[in-house]
């Protein structure tokens, strides 16, 4: 469990398709295609590509190994295929970087609107219409984090994030449900409270079995996150200065 816990990082691109929502034409439609069919055939691509690479080599020499691939192919008779691999992972990473920017980006966008972070977060490019400005600073920021933080670590606190953020939009969908059944939604969970209730579990499960010094840094993240919302997101929320609004203005 800890094994799945440490590795979860790789199911965010599929949370991606998700913040897209608002640049789709018919997410009702389209939004469970997008994100189930591109879960299942990455699962079953995942599952084959362990198998083949504990085929080549015992579980054990993968151990604190940034080219566990470049292990593998090392115990074939095409060695030299190992520069090409890792050349190859590196121009994969930088796909899912890109992705990975392009969806949080995008969620600190309606963050923005919604007056939870400042302004210039929600500004658009007049050309592109992409929030740049946000996708500088995110770029900027990662980039520093991920040149200066070793990669176990940083694998780790995305997973365990990941995981936690999972089993807030869990939450979100039984509260949701309960308080507001009838509010509009471009698609809707099926299954639930089933749904919901087997997805905080799992994600329970998987957070508990990651190591303490994870759920330290966990920990620190979310303080800085809290932080941000009370000395700023609060005050600024727009539903918030709405719910104030006496009733004639409303």
């Amino acid at each position: 469990m800890r094994g799945a816990g440490v590795i979860f990082f790789v199911f965010i691109g599929f949370d991606i398709v998700a913040t897209m929502a608002q640049e789709t034409k018919n997410p009702q439609r389209n939004m469970p295609i997008g994100i189930i069919g591109s879960l299942l055939i990455c699962t079953v691509l995942f599952v084959l590509f362990g198998h083949v690479m504990t085929g080549l080599a015992n579980y054990t020499e993968f151990k604190n190994s940034a080219a566990p691939v470049a292990i593998a192919i090392e115990k074939t008779p095409y060695a030299w295929l190992s520069a090409a691999v890792i050349l190859a992972i590196i121009i994969g990473y930088t796909s899912v970087i890109l992705v990975d920017l392009l969806g949080q980006s995008r969620v600190f966008f309606s963050m923005a609107k919604d007056g939870l972070l400042p302004p210039v977060f929600g500004k658009i490019h007049p050309t592109f219409r992409t929030p740049l400005q946000s996708n500088l600073l995110l770029g900027l920021f990662i980039a520093l984090f991920a040149g200066f933080v070793p990669i176990s670590v940083v694998g780790e606190m995305t997973s365990i994030g990941t995981l936690l953020a999972f089993v807030m939009v869990c939450l979100g969908i039984l509260i949701m449900r309960k308080k507001e059944p009838n509010a509009p939604r471009g698609f809707r969970t099926p299954w639930v409270p089933v749904v919901p209730i087997l997805g905080i579990l799992t994600c329970l499960v998987m957070m508990v079995s990651l190591p303490w010094e994870t759920w330290l840094r966990l920990a620190v993240w979310l303080a800085i996150g809290l932080a941000i919302y009370y000395g700023y997101g609060k005050k600024h929320s727009k539903l918030r200065q709405q719910s104030e609004l006496p009733a004639q203005e409303v």
